[in-house]
Order: C-alpha cells, then structure tokens, then sequence
C-alpha cells in the first residue's frame, strides 16, 4: 500500500517543480455556455461553433473563461469546445479570444489542448503569457508557454 501512496506524491513534487519555474499561475476555470444564454458575448461564440460545412453534426459542448489578459479592463475569453467535428485522439479544439470593440470578437490563439490552462503573471508587450500543457507523449506534465507577439500569441519554448 506504501507504494501507491508515493506516486501521487512524486508526481505532485514534480508538477510542483515544473510549475515554480513559470512563477504564479492562475489556473483557468470554465464553465459550460448553455443554448439560451441571454450574453450576447456568449451568443456570438456559439454562433461561431456551428460550422456550415456540416449542418446536421451537432453542435460541441462548448465552455468559457474569462480574464483580462492585457489589463485594459475588459475580460478575453478563453473557449474551450469539445465534441465530434472538434475534438482529436485526446485533445480538443481550444481558443482565445479578444473582444475587438470595432471587430467583434477576434481569435489571437488557437490550439488542440485540454482545458488544463493556466495565466501567468508574467507579460509581454503587456499581455499575459499563457500556460498550455504539452501534447508531446515524451513531455508529459511539461506546458509550453505562448506569449503575445502584438497581433497574437506565438509558442515561445
């Protein structure tokens, strides 16, 4: 019995390890966005979820979160969709997403990953860096860190 309790163990010291090196992290926590949403926002994002090229596939799940990624004080929503047409082997199709007053909404990063996302305090050119896990089966527990380029976030390392 002693040996299984020092997996969980190990592996909590090595996320531990890993995620120090990055500084403070704000895990992102979604929420499902339900059809008769009265948000106009949360409207706009699930229209975009329906893709004309499939009119009878259903529609994915799809989830938000929401913070201020460059300190403007208007919250980017991070969408996070899942479903047949969205979702690969293991993960599903993930985005980011600034509210443009003069374009609406705008996707500045796009991903397959899971929803386990994290913020982190450190900037550049005054948008937070974002935190994803990586997809590579050799770096499991590793994320890879994209940062803003001015226009969108790039993966960096």
């Amino acid at each position: 019995m002693r040996k299984f309790l020092l997996i969980p163990i190990c592996i909590f010291t090595a996320l531990n390890s890993y995620a120090s090196g990055l500084g403070e992290m704000h895990k992102m926590e979604f929420k499902e966005i339900s059809d008769n949403t009265t948000d106009r926002d949360e409207q706009k994002i699930l229209a975009r979820a329906h893709d004309p090229e499939f009119p009878d596939a259903p529609l994915p799940t799809t989830y938000i979160a929401k913070y201020d990624l460059n300190g403007d004080g208007v919250k980017e929503f991070f969408v996070f969709s899942s479903g047949p047409l969205v979702c690969g082997a293991a993960n599903c199709s993930m985005q980011v997403m600034l509210l443009d007053k003069q374009h609406g909404l705008k996707p500045v990063l796009s991903v397959a990953s899971s929803s386990d996302i994290y913020v982190l305090d450190s900037t550049t050119k005054r948008f937070h860096d974002i935190a994803f896990p990586s997809t590579k089966p050799d770096e499991a527990g590793k994320y890879i860190v994209w940062k803003w380029d001015g226009k969108e976030y790039n993966c960096c390392n």
